[in-house]
């Protein structure tokens, strides 16, 4: 297929000085009428394109020829039909520009401007003339709808009304405002207002307008002689003056905000912080009351500051100090040390130290009156192998001596008041005792089979006084009877939980016991009038046997052998049995002696007594 020579065909129908415009290439879409250029310019006017002139595109074996509608930049025109070729980019085009001097061109280009013209001043005519919107179309072919005068005469009838203001500060209801009005776009106006109390009726007013202002005497709202600026949003208003004078209770060009509501219910004032009135430290280490503090100020931001033998804050106030390695107040040797000083007076307060190089080392002292105690070692990891926390569960390998006293209330070991009572349900309890643990029991809410004696009344104290180890619950324990001083239980807590508690014999009280006691050694019985009594149930109430006692009755010792339960006779069959053992008789207790001959013991209504 041959390719059509777009400029040969234009120069046959115009001849050889026929002027073309063809640089960059074109995107055109299938079914629209807006052309897009890349690298071309379109609106110069020395390219010569624009409404009316000619748009060539080659296409498959022909040359398709559009009319441009309008120009709308370098880069967009707009076809008078729509393309009608394949979609696509970097088409190649021409644009016939006409020879160099052409009647037939300017009566083109003549007739267009004309055209475009007309439809402008028919566009203008609508809006003056016409009612409703009216729809114009800008040079780049653009819609652009807009209200006739007409429509803006109905929309704005009614909207405004009343007089202008005859002053800038005329408060007349409805009346339009003036350049200069309330201060905006003038000078403000000189306040004629000279106390405080018509300052707030004034600002609190319903009526009042936002407003500039200058107030004329030293009010505590806001700066004298200065130009202050007032605003109110419905009951909240508020007046900021900066003045650039100096009077009693206001500082040079200072700045005060005040703001309240116009119920007068809540009212605050500030002064702003200025350069003009806010004083800096003069040096890190200046104590000036109220003065900015510096950056690096008292080592804060900064190396602590350096503090000389014998010092102990005072006028330094508190902060970060330090000293030197030879600092006869530093106790570490060998080595710089900063610290914190604090203190609620300046002959009072403490100091914490640290070394800054050779270990971990802290230190604590007291300044009191201006006297610095010693320095306090501080417990740590670094210097106690084994320290006691507050929070965690350990288990210290090392001896630790608190001289303070110690408290476990897992324990209850060392406690200063008794814990809350609990229920002794299971074993498991007694199995959780540690060496020195205490359980604190309400015994009418325990069970019986875990009390001492079984008991179910009462509060008790069940202490483990010995334990193996931590992997079995084999251990030694007592119990205390809280209010009963003479009932105390001891005995084994075994392996599997259970308890063996036996009664410990007392003084005071009286006992039954089960068990048979065995004595290594001869009891004593010191009473004034002692005694040992025993009784067998086995024996009948009538038969001689039954009760036995052992006494001192008024220091002479009988062994009496009767009838009857504890000891009480009984009228028939009565029995006593009477050994004197007193020194000089026949039975002697303190040496050897032989009965010879046969004795008969005859009874009577006396005792049965023997004597040489």
């Amino acid at each position: 297929m041959n390719k059509i020579n777009i400029s040969r065909l234009m120069q046959f129908f115009y001849g050889e000085n026929m002027s073309w415009y063809k640089s960059g290439a074109l995107t055109a879409t299938n079914g629209s009428k807006t052309i897009t250029g890349t690298g071309t310019q379109f609106t110069n006017p020395l390219n010569g394109v624009s409404a009316g002139r000619m748009l060539l595109l080659p296409a498959a074996g022909t040359v398709q020829i559009y009319e441009i509608e309008s120009v709308q930049s370098d880069t967009q025109l707009t076809l008078v039909s729509a393309f009608t070729g394949t979609t696509g980019t970097g088409k190649a085009y021409a644009i016939p520009t006409s020879p160099a001097v052409s009647i037939e061109q300017f009566a083109h280009e003549f007739a267009s401007t004309l055209a475009y013209y007309q439809q402008q001043l028919s566009g203008w005519q609508q809006i003056l003339t016409g009612t409703g919107n009216v729809t114009l179309t800008t040079p780049d072919g653009q819609a652009v709808t807009v209200r006739s005068q007409q429509a803006w005469d109905v929309a704005l009838d009614g909207k405004v009304t009343g007089v202008k203001q005859t002053g800038a500060f005329d408060a007349t209801a409805g009346s339009l405002l003036i350049n200069g009005a309330w201060g905006w776009g003038g000078s403000g106006q000189l306040s004629g207002i000279t106390s405080d109390t018509d300052l707030l009726t004034y600002l609190r007013g319903a009526n009042t307008p936002s407003s500039v202002l200058r107030l004329q005497y030293n009010s505590t709202y806001a700066k004298q002689n200065a130009a202050s600026i007032y605003t109110r949003v419905n009951d909240m208003w508020s007046l900021i003056s900066v003045g650039p004078h100096g009077s009693a209770g206001n500082s040079a060009n200072g700045v005060r905000m005040s703001a309240g509501t116009t119920s007068g219910g809540q009212t605050v004032t500030y002064d702003v912080w200025t350069d003009k009135n806010l004083v800096k430290q003069t040096s890190q280490d200046d104590t000036t009351a109220g003065s900015v503090v510096l950056n690096g100020g008292h080592g804060l931001g900064a190396n602590a500051r350096p503090r000389a033998a014998g010092a102990t804050g005072g006028a330094a106030g508190c902060g970060f100090f330090s000293y030197t390695a030879g600092n006869a107040d530093n106790p570490f040797d060998g080595t710089g040390a900063s610290g914190l000083h604090v203190q609620e007076a300046a002959s009072y307060g403490w100091d914490l130290l640290g070394r800054d190089g050779g270990g971990i080392d802290f230190r604590l002292r007291q300044v009191s009156n201006g006297v610095a105690s010693a320095w306090s070692t501080l417990w740590t990891s670094a210097n106690l192998a084994t320290p006691a926390t507050l929070d965690t569960a350990q288990t210290i390998s090392g001896a630790e001596i608190f001289t303070g006293g110690f408290q476990d209330l897992t324990t209850n070991l060392g406690r200063t008041t008794s814990p809350a009572p609990v229920a002794l349900t299971s074993s498991a309890q007694l199995n959780a005792l540690r060496n020195g643990g205490i359980l604190f029991v309400n015994g009418s809410t325990s069970t019986a089979s875990l009390m001492p004696g079984g008991s179910t009344s009462g509060y008790w104290f069940i202490v483990c006084i010995g334990k193996n180890d931590t992997t079995t619950n084999a251990a030694m324990i007592y119990a205390i009877q809280q209010g009963t001083p003479g009932v105390v239980y001891f005995g084994n807590l075994q392996t599997v939980g259970s308890v063996i508690l036996d009664m410990v014999l007392t003084s005071d009280t009286a006992q039954t016991i089960s068990g048979s006691k065995t004595f290594t050694a001869n009891p004593v019985f010191q009473l004034g009038n002692p005694a040992a009594q025993l009784e067998s149930t086995a024996v009948t109430e009538a038969t001689v046997g039954r009760w036995a006692q052992f006494m001192n009755n008024s220091g002479v010792p009988w062994l009496l052998i009767r009838a009857g339960s504890g000891g009480a006779t009984i009228a028939d069959g009565q029995f006593i049995v009477t050994f004197p053992m007193a020194t000089g008789t026949l039975l002697n207790d303190s040496s050897e002696q032989t009965i010879s001959g046969k004795k008969i013991f005859i009874k009577d209504n006396e005792p049965i007594q023997i004597r040489p």
